[in-house]
């Protein structure tokens, strides 16, 4: 099957700002907007605008650190309309 194979988020204040891309042998949370502060260096990529974090085992996820960049992003674009 072709096609995007991804679960996508949106927030009514600022539309599409991340997406869930499950992989066989890892996760990738993309950032539509992934230029935001990432003290903890997480962030993937050097796109002008799409970053992203691979998750290789579930046991990786940092929830207090993902929810940052998770609320930063959504600020982000609220901001920037």
């Amino acid at each position: 099957m072709s096609g995007w194979h991804e679960i996508g988020f949106r927030y009514p204040e600022c539309g599409h700002f991340c997406a869930i891309f499950p992989f066989k042998d890892s996760l990738k949370l993309y950032f539509e907007y992934g230029h935001i502060s990432d003290p903890d260096g997480l962030l993937e990529g050097n796109a002008k605008q799409v970053r992203y974090i691979t998750f290789k085992k579930i046991t990786n996820i940092q929830e207090i650190v993902l929810k940052k960049l998770v609320q930063q992003a959504v600020l982000h674009l609220t901001n920037r309309k």
